[in-house]
């Protein structure tokens, strides 16, 4: 039953992506001098929205990957656009995105290198208690 779920959550994913943001790049403008950044933009639907910068003034070939926990992939595509800036709406319900064994992996590879660049994505949750004592007058 979970696989089949899982299965579900990951053609819904790509289809999410695909029509949702599928012709959402745009030129990003300026970024930074690193050439990629990923954001978590915050949840749309209950589910999280994460976006993606590329600062590819070479024109080469990036190749991003996203994969779950397990290793699994969740999302793929190939880009060569000079400034890439896309938003990837992921099928992950807000429980599952907050939970404590949560984790998502973006690897980014230029198409000339063996050299992924790897980022990991997961979630901590704190409590914060504040006391405050106050002097009546």
């Amino acid at each position: 039953m979970k696989q089949a779920i899982k299965k579900t959550k990951l053609a819904a994913l790509a289809l999410a992506t695909a029509f949702a943001f599928g012709s959402t790049a745009v030129n990003a403008g300026t970024l930074s001098e690193n050439p990629i950044e990923i954001t978590y933009l915050g949840s749309s639907n209950a589910h999280p929205v994460f976006l993606l910068n590329l600062n590819n003034t070479e024109g080469q070939v990036f190749t991003v990957v996203i994969k779950d926990a397990t290793g699994q992939v969740l999302f793929r595509e190939k880009t060569d656009k000079s400034d890439f800036s896309r938003k990837y709406k992921l099928d992950i319900d807000d429980a599952e995105f907050r939970s404590a064994g949560f984790a998502l992996k973006f690897e980014v590879t230029p198409g000339n290198s063996s050299q992924t660049e790897t980022y990991t994505v997961s979630t901590a949750t704190r409590v914060i208690e504040d006391v405050i004592i106050a002097k009546n007058k």
